[in-house]
C-alpha cells in the first residue's frame, strides 16, 4: 500500500510525468541510433568490399583487352577479329589510320556502320 501511494505521490507532479515521458523518448531514441549506427557501419563495410571487387574486375578487363590487341597483333589472319575493329569498339584510335580517314565524322554506333565501312569489318565466322 505504501508503494501504491508513493507511485501516485510521484504521478500526481505533473513535472515528474514530463520528466518520465522525456527520460523514456531519450532511451528509445538512443536505442533507435545504436541500431542506425550498426546499419551504417555494415553499409559502409558493404561499399568497401564491392569497391574492392570494383577494381579488382576493372584490373581483369584491362588484361582482358590487353590479351586481345596481343593477340589480334600478333597473328591477325588467324584471329577472327582485325585489330582495327577491337581498337573502335574499346573506342581507341587506329596507329595505321591516316589523318584523312579521321576527319570524316562517323555515327560511332558500332551496330550499324555507315555505307562504305561495312565492307571494312565483315562479320566473323564462326565454325562449330
Amino acid at each position: 500500500m505504501e508503494v501504491g501511494s508513493r507511485l501516485m505521490n510521484f504521478l500526481g507532479k505533473k513535472d515528474n510525468v514530463v520528466h518520465l515521458f522525456l527520460g523514456g523518448a531519450f532511451v528509445a531514441l538512443g536505442f533507435r541510433s545504436a541500431a542506425q549506427q550498426e546499419e551504417i557501419n555494415q553499409l559502409e563495410a558493404e561499399k568497401d568490399s564491392l569497391s574492392r571487387s570494383n577494381k579488382a574486375m576493372q584490373k581483369d578487363m584491362w588484361e582482358w583487352r590487353q590479351t586481345l590487341f596481343n593477340l589480334a597483333s600478333s597473328d591477325p589472319s588467324n584471329f577472327p577479329i582485325p585489330l582495327s575493329r577491337l581498337r573502335a569498339i574499346y573506342g581507341d584510335t587506329d596507329e595505321a589510320e591516316s589523318p584523312s580517314s579521321s576527319a570524316s565524322p562517323s555515327s560511332g554506333n558500332l551496330d550499324f556502320p555507315e555505307a562504305g565501312v561495312a565492307d571494312a569489318f565483315p562479320p566473323p565466322t564462326f565454325t562449330v
